[in-house]
């Protein structure tokens, strides 16, 4: 019987043999090697044949059988049934012009590209890279969150799970972050005000979706996230860019012509800076003028370095016009994907139908009640405290070493809170692109924030965030020096 398959090969990509064997025969059928009307050999043939048991073969044929591959008939074998479509019909299948909704077409025009991963990342080189957003979970404590992970999942294996197809989010999260808002960042609250998300970027989207019109004008501040951004273009808005100044956002009633307002007055993002009282007095005031919606993500003032805490805007609107986005991804481990909104009470339904949309039921139910646990037991409080002391001391480093090292290359903004510090380039442009090149030949990365600034680009600043969280005091010190080093030698390039 002429027939053959490399199972050899597979039975060293697979640790079982009935997986080999599937994959074996499953990929000489799909790229055309066995064409249809091929008998295979009988079981036991095929168990004689590549020295496998019978009981596999068996196993792996009724497999390929119940997906529509093989076809058995008694008395006269088992049989390939499925057809290869020619290569020029499977061309021709994504030659179709697709048409999209107004709305994908927007989301289809944006920038999606992420951040690109040089060569250094990919060989075997430390790379040493001052990235945003990355919490330090060498320090995390992975043997309470297990316990109360694992303690909800023997719970639930014996009684129904409550609120399991509530979209809001598990209600005894909800409650125990109300607690701990009020607690820690005086926002009066109630469960029923508070919807939990999918990280705060899912709570801007559906804000946009749900607040912007197409040719809405909507204030945002200059540089900005750029998923603000991106959330506005996909809805139709236009992105009005107000410049940071070094007491917040950039404020004239006058020209503010819009209905909504997004803003981080605790820690702009990402400069650092602090919106002072005056401003968001009148960010206030124009909100409830004009009848205006003020949207505030409060991204990572959970870690505050000296200094009295910095009040939310939501506490200081007695008008219910602020809508607050939080999130445990700086907090807790990033992939948690657990952040939640406090909504003005006349937003509440409109924002819980919008995410019932696409969510009809609740995600990470698990997660969200081991999270609960962790709160109300005081362990997430404790967390906060020991990330605190660990993030203050990581922060005075880094502070310090760029201010000594890096001070006639960048002007840094200095601030008493937050995971990452804002720099302005200095020199010429033709110096910077030079030396985040041979940085990143070196294995030494930063976040490039000039893309964050909106309006002109041939007139941006460059500048840069420089994130410590998740770096070893050493790696801090070794990567400011290897760009101090290598900024020594851009006095001999000259400006272009």
């Amino acid at each position: 019987m002429d027939f053959h398959i490399p199972l050899n090969s597979y039975l060293q990509k697979y640790r079982y043999k009935y997986a080999a064997l599937y994959h074996a025969i499953h990929d000489e059928i799909i790229t055309g090697k066995l064409k249809k009307g091929t008998k295979l050999p009988s079981t036991r043939q095929f168990a004689m044949i590549y020295e496998i048991s019978r009981g596999i073969v068996n196993q792996v044929y009724e497999m390929l059988t119940a997906e529509g591959y093989l076809s058995s008939e008694v008395g006269k074998g088992t049989f390939i049934i499925y057809e290869r479509k020619p290569l020029e019909e499977n061309k021709q299948k994504h030659t179709y012009n697709i048409r999209l909704s107004d709305w994908g077409e927007r989301l289809s025009n944006l920038n999606h590209q992420s951040m690109p991963l040089t060569s250094a990342l990919h060989n075997e080189k430390k790379c040493i890279y001052f990235k945003i957003g990355s919490p330090d979970l060498s320090s995390f404590p992975y043997e309470a969150w297990n316990r109360c992970l694992y303690a909800q999942i023997r719970e639930t294996a014996i009684q129904p799970i409550e609120d399991m197809n509530h979209t809001r989010g598990y209600f005894s999260l909800r409650k125990s972050i109300s607690l701990h808002l009020l607690k820690t960042r005086g926002i009066q609250s109630t469960p029923e005000e508070i919807v939990i998300v999918n990280g705060s970027m899912q709570a801007i989207a559906l804000c946009s979706q749900l607040l912007i019109n197409p040719k809405d004008q909507v204030i945002v501040e200059n540089p900005c996230y750029k998923g603000i951004h991106k959330a506005i273009q996909a809805a139709g808005g236009i992105a009005v860019p107000m410049d940071v100044e070094k007491d917040g956002i950039q404020f004239q009633m006058d020209n503010w012509q819009s209905k909504l307002a997004f803003v981080t007055p605790s820690r702009q993002y990402p400069t650092g800076v602090v919106l002072n009282l005056s401003k968001r007095q009148k960010i206030l005031e124009w909100a409830n003028n004009n009848n205006a919606w003020i949207i505030e993500d409060d991204y990572d003032s959970e870690f505050r370095f000296k200094g009295r805490p910095i009040e939310p805007l939501k506490v200081l609107d007695h008008q219910d016009r602020v809508i607050y986005i939080g999130t445990f991804s700086k907090t807790m481990k990033t992939e948690l994907r657990i952040g939640y909104v406090v909504l003005p009470k006349q937003l509440v339904q409109p924002f819980y139908h919008s995410k019932q949309l696409y969510e009809p039921h609740a995600t990470g139910i698990m997660e969200q009640r081991a999270l609960t646990s962790f709160i109300n037991q005081g362990l997430y409080e404790r967390h906060l405290r020991k990330m605190t002391r660990i993030y203050q001391s990581k922060h005075l480093t880094c502070l310090n070493m760029l201010k000594s090292k890096l001070s006639h290359l960048f002007s840094f903004n200095e601030s008493d809170a937050g995971l990452h510090i804002f720099g302005k380039w200095l020199l010429s442009d033709i110096k910077y692109d030079v030396l985040k090149q041979k940085c990143g030949e070196k294995g030494v990365f930063w976040t490039d924030s000039t893309c964050m600034g909106l309006g002109n680009h041939s007139n941006k600043q460059h500048t840069a965030c420089f994130g410590f969280s998740h770096l070893s005091t050493e790696d801090i010190k070794t990567g400011i020096n290897l760009i101090a080093s290598i900024g020594e030698t851009l006095d001999f390039i000259h400006h272009a």
